[in-house]
């Protein structure tokens, strides 16, 4: 299973708990590995004639006080911790904190809406398509531990990029639903292309083919899943007919999953699996937390310098 050794707790509000620290804690304890917590001093828009540098003086004196209790509460418990101040546009500032400091995973608290759903806002968005490394993005209110959790894979792709991120997207997974001794679901969704066109122009012959087509990806389904069985990781395999969009958010609401994990990119657009618009998409309709998952030749647009 994937271990997760440097981890990267991003602070959204410097007043309270963030939701997202206790699971960063956690997940630090259970890899013996290290926590870095991190908030972003936002530039300040400020009338002409306004006293900038001292009211922004002011706010960098709270943040840094306030990542300093946190962390002396977190090494007084036995965990390795530091903490950094960022100060810019704060996803451009985190994916560089990614990149100098070689974090495996960020952890954020969801930009919430109001009536107890969850939004991903600017921040979120920005982080999940353009962060290197994976984000897991928590809910406002999440549960003390994740009692389920869904994998979103795609098996019977050609393309070996696919095959590898699969294999990360599993790993990732195994490891999150292992720390909460949670249930595992692996979901496959699957279609024809075009299937209204070859419906109509193939009769009768269509069952065929569709059957053909989903006993294919059953196969596909089954031998990625008996892979990773052999390495430990008990899961529960779903194949389900339909369009990945609808798909995903009905099987989380259906069956209670508290947390998602899928790939996504928008710059390494691989047919037929969750990337780009096909995952902000599911990303609009969900409410539990996602874990986001870049290809291996995904490379950040974020350069460390401005």
């Amino acid at each position: 299973m994937r271990r997760f050794r440097n981890l990267l707790a991003v602070i959204d509000d410097v007043r309270g708990e963030s939701p997202a620290l206790a699971r960063a804690a956690a997940l630090a304890r259970a890899n013996e590995g290290r926590l870095t917590l991190a908030a972003c001093l936002e530039p300040m828009p400020l009338a002409a004639g306004t006293p900038g540098d001292e009211l922004e003086s002011i706010l960098r004196g709270h943040y840094l006080e306030f990542l300093g209790g946190l962390r002396e509460r977190l090494v007084g418990d036995g965990l390795p911790v530091s903490a950094r101040l960022l100060e810019g546009i704060p996803f451009i500032e985190v994916i560089r904190e990614v990149v100098r400091g070689r974090h495996d995973i960020v952890l954020k608290p969801a930009e919430a809406s109001g009536r107890g759903s969850q939004h991903f806002g600017s921040t979120d968005l920005h982080l999940i398509r353009k962060c290197p490394c994976p984000v897991l993005v928590v809910p406002p209110e999440p549960p003390s531990r994740f009692a389920r959790v869904l994998a979103a894979i795609d098996p019977a792709s050609e393309d070996p990029e696919v095959g590898v991120l699969n294999d990360r997207i599993l790993e990732l997974a195994s490891s999150l639903a292992a720390g909460d001794a949670a249930r595992l679901d692996v979901l496959h969704c699957w279609q024809l292309p075009a299937e209204a066109i070859l419906r109509s122009r193939t009769g009768a012959r269509f069952a065929d083919l569709s059957a053909a087509e989903e006993a294919a990806h059953r196969r596909a389904l089954a031998e990625l899943v008996v892979r990773f069985e052999r390495r430990g990781a008990a899961m529960e395999p779903h194949l389900v007919h339909g369009d990945p969009r609808a798909v995903i958010p009905d099987f989380i609401r259906s069956r209670g999953v508290d947390a998602l994990v899928m790939g996504t990119s928008s710059r390494s657009p691989i047919p037929g699996f969750l990337i780009g618009s096909t995952a902000e998409e599911v990303l609009a309709q969900v409410r539990c937390a996602v874990l986001a998952v870049k290809p291996p030749s995904f490379v950040t647009p974020i350069g460390l310098e401005g």
